[in-house]
C-alpha cells in the first residue's frame, strides 16, 4: 500500500515566477527549501501540495536574470582588475634579473616589497571604500593599472629600476585591494546572506586568470623569446623586448574591464526602477543622468524631474 502511495507522488514540481515564467525541477531538489517543503508535504493544508505547483508572487525571473547579469559584469571586472597583479607576482623576479640586470638576492627583496604592497592594499582601500564606495575605487584601480601596464615596456627598455618598481608596487597594491573590496561589493549588490555563494563564483575569475591567462602568457613569451634570439657581443640573447607583446594584450583586458565596471548597476534607482516598454537596460552617465538603452540600441536620457516622478510612483506602488 505504501508503495502505491509513493508512486503517486510526482517526481517533479512546477515553480512559477510572478511574471509568468515556469520551471519544472526535481521535487527532491525543490524541497531543499524549507518553505517549499512545508507547502508540498502538508496534504490538504496548502493548494500547492494538491496542484504540485508553486507561484512566487514576489519573485520575477527577469529580476533574477538582472542579478545574474550584474554578477557577470562584476566577474569580468574582477578578472581584469586582478590580472596585472597576478602577472607581477609571478614575473617580477624574472624581469628584474633577466631584463634589468639585478642579482637574485636583490630580486627576492623586491618580491618581498611587492608582497608588502599587496598586504597594504588589502587593508587600506577596503576601509576607504566604506566611505566613498567600492565601484569608484575599482574604476580608479583599473584606470591606474591600464596606465602603468602601458608604461611598463618603456621602463624595461630603458632599464629604469625605480620606474619599474614604482609601477609594479602600485599594481601590487591594487591587486590586494581588489581582494579586500570584492566581498563588501558583493554584499552591497546581492545582500550579505548571498556573499558566500557569489564570492565563490567571483573567485573563479581569479582562477581563470591564473590558468588561462598563464597559458596564453607563456605561449606568447616562448614565441617572442624564439623571435628575439639576437645575440649580444657577450653571446647572450637580447630579450629586452620579450614582454612587449604580452603587455599589449593584458592592457586590452584591463581597459575592457574598466568599461565593464562603468556599467555595473550600483545605484538604487537603476537597480529597482521597472523597465519601460522597449527598454533593454539602463545606466547612469558620468553627469549623473539616467540613460535608457532601448531596442535598436537607441539611447534616451531621462531628465532629473522625470526620474524623480518615476521613482515616487514606484515607491508609492510598494504600499510601504
Amino acid at each position: 500500500m505504501f508503495a502505491e502511495v509513493e508512486e503517486r507522488i510526482p517526481t517533479t514540481v512546477k515553480l512559477i515566477s510572478s511574471d509568468g515564467f515556469e520551471f519544472i525541477i526535481d521535487r527532491k531538489c525543490a524541497m531543499a527549501s524549507a518553505t517549499i517543503k512545508i507547502l508540498l508535504s502538508s496534504p490538504g493544508q496548502f493548494a500547492e501540495s494538491v496542484q504540485n505547483e508553486i507561484t512566487f508572487r514576489d519573485i520575477k525571473y527577469r529580476q533574477l536574470f538582472l542579478r545574474k547579469f550584474a554578477i557577470w559584469l562584476m566577474y569580468a571586472m574582477f578578472f581584469g582588475a586582478e590580472m596585472p597583479g597576478l602577472l607581477m607576482i609571478s614575473k617580477i623576479q624574472s624581469i628584474v634579473i633577466n631584463q634589468l640586470g639585478t642579482d637574485a638576492t636583490t630580486a627576492a627583496s623586491y618580491n618581498a616589497g611587492l608582497s608588502a604592497m599587496n598586504l597594504i592594499g588589502r587593508l587600506l582601500l577596503p576601509t576607504i571604500s566604506d566611505f566613498i564606495g567600492r565601484k569608484p575605487l575599482f574604476i580608479l584601480s583599473l584606470a591606474v593599472q591600464a596606465i602603468l601596464i602601458g608604461i611598463l615596456p618603456d621602463m624595461i627598455h630603458i632599464k629604469s629600476i625605480p620606474g619599474f618598481l614604482a609601477s609594479a608596487f602600485i599594481i601590487g597594491f591594487f591587486y590586494g585591494s581588489g581582494f579586500g573590496m570584492i566581498p563588501a561589493f558583493l554584499a552591497d549588490q546581492f545582500s550579505s546572506k548571498n556573499v558566500g555563494a557569489t564570492h565563490g563564483v567571483i573567485l573563479t575569475s581569479w582562477s581563470l586568470t591564473g590558468v588561462a591567462g598563464a597559458l596564453i602568457f607563456n605561449t606568447i613569451l616562448t614565441s617572442e623569446s624564439n623571435r628575439l634570439q639576437v645575440s649580444t657581443p657577450e653571446g647572450k640573447p637580447n630579450l629586452i623586448y620579450v614582454y612587449d607583446a604580452n603587455l599589449r594584450w593584458v592592457i586590452c583586458i584591463v581597459i575592457i574591464s574598466f568599461f565593464v565596471c562603468l556599467f555595473i548597476p550600483t545605484n538604487i534607482r537603476i537597480r529597482k526602477l521597472p523597465k519601460i516598454e522597449g527598454e533593454i537596460f539602463k545606466f547612469r552617465f558620468i553627469n549623473g543622468r539616467m540613460i535608457r538603452v532601448m531596442r535598436g540600441f537607441k539611447l534616451v536620457q531621462v531628465s532629473k524631474e522625470d526620474e524623480d516622478i518615476e521613482w515616487d510612483k514606484f515607491i508609492s506602488s510598494l504600499n510601504l
